[in-house]
């Protein structure tokens, strides 16, 4: 592993975790109003001193050097005095896919989630794990959520909606556009394109919350289907919208 400032590590572990599968003290990072899906890629900034700690830890051989994160949103308005900030207990485990370390100890951090997942017991701040180093963060057992899945069949008519919606202005002719382009035309299961796109474009951090604790792959596949087209309505239809409200001078 190199610390330059100008190099980055993407060699993680591509272990794709199933359902009912137990992963024990995942390193948790509380993240206000950020709600992870599975398959999608946030990029995290890492300046607090407990959390370098957590990346270092998760990076770095001789320590946990898992790469995992659960990527936690935090219930209400942050307490920055509070050193256990209230969290939803439905999660998502996110894998470190690349990393900078700042020569001043912060990181530059891509993580890409992986599972929906259960927050179970929690250990307790300060336990000294490594000689010397008391930890500073927070640390979960995960238990990986099952999802009633779908067949591809039964999605094709969500897929084509979702790729008819992101054709669509504001979406057509912005850099964004062609990288979906090329998911719509990988081996990307539609749920994963489903969760990636709803990450990517919805706004409202709540219904984010509500797709991530839903474990009916078809329903709430149609679900964000529905959801992008009410966020990026057709054109046409924004026009008759206005005719219809449109007051005579």
């Amino acid at each position: 592993m190199s610390s330059d400032s100008d190099s980055f590590d993407g060699d993680a572990d591509g272990h794709e975790f199933e359902g009912g599968e137990r992963i024990d003290a995942v390193p948790l990072f509380p993240l206000p109003g950020v709600v992870l899906l599975p398959g999608a890629i946030l990029p995290l900034h890492v300046f607090e001193r407990r959390y370098r700690q957590m990346t270092r830890h998760a990076v770095e051989p001789g320590y946990d050097g898992r790469r995992l994160i659960g990527i936690c949103r935090v219930k209400g308005e942050p307490d920055p005095m509070s050193e256990v900030t209230p969290i939803y207990d439905v999660a998502c485990v996110a894998r470190i896919i690349d990393h900078q370390r700042l020569p001043d100890g912060r990181f530059n951090v891509l993580v890409q989630g992986t599972a929906r997942v259960q927050l179970d017991d929690e250990a307790e701040l300060f336990e000294e794990v490594y000689p010397g180093e008391p930890l500073m963060y927070r640390r979960a057992d995960l238990e990986v959520l099952s999802c009633k899945g779908a067949f591809e069949i039964d999605l094709g008519d969500a897929r084509e909606r979702m790729l008819s919606i992101c054709r669509r202005p504001p979406i057509l002719g912005t850099p964004v556009a062609g990288q979906l382009e090329k998911l719509f035309t990988s081996p990307l299961p539609t749920t994963r394109l489903a969760d990636v796109l709803a990450f990517d474009l919805l706004d409202d951090a709540d219904v984010k919350q509500e797709l991530l604790e839903d474990l009916d792959d078809r329903h709430r596949t149609e679900r964000i289907a529905a959801l992008l087209d009410e966020q990026f309505p057709e054109p046409d239809s924004i026009k008759k919208l206005g005719d219809r409200f449109k007051v005579d001078e």
